[in-house]
């Protein structure tokens, strides 16, 4: 079995300049801590992370790790800054089969996207909400019951969580 969490980054300051250097807010650290205290309350911890390089995506990765009490290994990836779905698809093709929780920290709408197309199966009111809107800070959480990344591409995914910022409140 495997569980692919997939995140949103955490709410930025708004597009002044260059959109790649962009910062989490003081509500984006916020919420980015409340969701790795989530995480780790839930047994979600990932082996694994895969993270765009952008500042923002960054930051929300240090404020979960920082909440969820340890280092997560990570691998900062260019290819994931605004990422399609396809290309954030890819990302699982050759992921190590000993990776049984991998987390995706990355930006809508591939994101958002990529939960869509991976999810076939799940509470109904729970991909209403997820279809409805993926703000900053969201989180998917589906699980797999293949052992394998490649066959975790093409879909068959349930759908078992799908977190708010605003669900977590503070």
């Amino acid at each position: 079995m495997l569980t692919l969490l997939l995140l949103r980054h955490a709410k930025a300051v708004g597009q002044t300049g260059d959109d790649f250097a962009r910062v989490l807010t003081d509500k984006g650290h916020a919420g980015a801590a409340r969701l790795g205290t989530f995480l780790a309350d839930k047994r979600l911890v990932p082996d694994r992370a895969l993270v765009s390089p952008s500042a923002r995506t960054r930051q929300t990765l240090a404020d979960l790790q920082t909440t969820i009490g340890r280092a997560v290994p990570a691998t900062e990836d260019a290819t994931l800054y605004n990422a399609t779905r396809q290309t954030l698809r890819d990302t699982l093709r050759g992921m190590d089969a000993a990776v049984k929780t991998l987390m995706i920290i990355g930006h809508n709408p591939g994101i958002a996207e990529l939960a869509l197309k991976l999810a076939d199966s799940g509470d109904l009111q729970t991909f209403d909400a997820m279809r409805s809107s993926f703000p900053p800070c969201s989180l998917a959480v589906i699980v797999f019951d293949h052992g394998d990344w490649e066959d975790a591409r093409s879909g068959g995914g349930r759908l078992e969580r799908f977190v708010t910022p605003s669900m977590l409140g503070g």
